[in-house]
């Protein structure tokens, strides 16, 4: 093989290395992009629907305790029914999210009873106002939904810690 066949046979293996490189690149380029479009579609959207739930379930709180301070302030109970839709509305996303998600539908699947239990702590306080016993709304609050929205709250906190630790893995 002369000299001239060499060189021409060496540029050729460098440039199918330089193209296996370029394919292999691309590949590995296009995985990446895919695992990252799934955790912005899983993991991410996971974490800022629980977030929301958790900021919905504030909201729920404090616009109660609105109505209870003032039962005849209408902006309070709008508030209190724009919170609850807003928590279901995130509750139903993050279910969609989870789908995506190892491990998380048993999670907001034990959300339902959590939040079904507040729910209903939060109609005995509406309907113990409605019979104008604001004292037993206010013992209401105290005994059933702050213990329902403490359960809730933990357990939202403790899903957001696990979709952390997902996250940083």
């Amino acid at each position: 093989m002369n000299f001239r066949n060499r060189l021409l046979f060496s540029m050729g293996l460098i440039m199918a290395a330089f193209v296996a490189a370029i394919a292999v690149a691309y590949f590995g380029l296009r995985t990446s992009a895919t695992s990252f479009s799934e955790f912005l579609d899983g993991e991410l959207a996971l974490r800022q629907h629980y977030r929301e739930m958790y900021t919905q379930g504030l909201q729920m709180g404090q616009a109660l305790r609105n109505i209870v301070l003032d039962p005849a302030n209408p902006k309070a109970y709008e508030n209190l029914e724009k919170a609850r839709k807003d928590f279901a509305t995130a509750r139903d996303a993050a279910a969609r999210a989870a789908t995506t998600v190892e491990g998380f539908g048993d999670a907001l699947s034990r959300l339902g009873p959590l939040a079904k239990t507040q729910a209903e702590a939060q109609t005995e306080v509406m309907a113990a106002l409605k019979a104008g016993q604001v004292d037993e709304a206010k013992a209401l609050i105290n005994s059933k939904e702050t213990p329902a929205w403490r359960a809730m709250k933990k357990a939202l906190l403790d899903d957001l810690d696990t979709i952390r630790k997902a996250t940083d893995s």
